[in-house]
């Protein structure tokens, strides 16, 4: 006979993993703590790779057996956990805590945000940076601002293509705001931009704008409206009247 039926989604997937079981588990820095996102875990000799995300996590399935996981990142020195029993229906956990390469390179920020003046006394400003480390690992990224004595830190987000980004809440009319970006990469490397932060810094300030100086160019006043030696034919102003 046919016709039409339900298929049981739960017993066919049951079926499928007959004889496999489950792991997972968490990758971090062992000094710090910070979850380790792309760090490669692998079972040996079982032709198992999984890859941790954003929170250092990884999960996946894999034959019942004994076997030796890896984990590594071009950062970190690989971690090792022996003799790892995969069991049919039974959850296994598996942690790393794994210790950093030597390196001397600290990161490197550069493409950074700036303006140097703003009549929003609301905000927040918002700020950011490429950040980039030789072993593609970063840390930390921290957004330092004040406008007295006291630094105070923001932690950027992390966006795509190495972007960062932190926003400074909104100052009163008249207040200067200098800051400065540090990142930190696994070996506790700290790069800063500008270089030198923070004895040298960035800086904007939060005031009314004031016009110095106006002309339309309706009336000549002697300006000449481009530069020296330019002898565009095009794009250039021009009074016609």
């Amino acid at each position: 006979d046919y016709g039409w039926g339900i298929p049981d989604a739960y017993a066919a997937v049951s079926f499928v993993l007959q004889g496999v079981g489950e792991l997972g588990g968490a990758v971090t820095h062992a000094v710090t703590g910070s979850p380790i996102a792309g760090a490669t875990v692998t079972m040996v000799g079982a032709n198992r790779t999984f890859t941790t995300n954003g929170a250092g996590q990884y999960h996946g399935f894999a034959p019942a057996g004994t076997y030796d996981l890896t984990a590594s990142h071009p950062a970190f020195q690989t971690g090792t956990q022996p003799g790892v029993v995969i069991l049919v229906g039974q959850p296994v956990p598996v942690d790393f805590a794994l210790s950093p390469v030597p390196d001397a390179v600290p990161p490197s920020i550069s493409a950074v945000t700036c303006f140097y003046a703003t009549d929003d006394a609301v905000g927040p400003y918002v700020l950011g940076a490429t950040i980039t480390d030789n072993l593609n690992y970063i840390e930390s990224a921290t957004l330092y601002y004040r406008t007295g004595a006291q630094w105070n830190p923001v932690a950027m987000q992390a966006l795509p293509n190495n972007r960062y980004q932190g926003s400074i809440p909104g100052q009163a009319l008249g207040a200067t705001v200098q800051w400065y970006i540090e990142a930190r990469d696994a070996q506790l490397n700290v790069g800063t931009d500008p270089p030198g932060a923070p004895g040298s810094v960035y800086s904007f300030t939060v005031a009314t704008a004031t016009a110095v100086f106006a002309d339309d160019g309706e009336t000549d006043r002697g300006w000449t409206l481009g530069l020296p030696g330019d002898t565009a034919t095009t794009g250039r102003w021009v009074r016609e009247d």
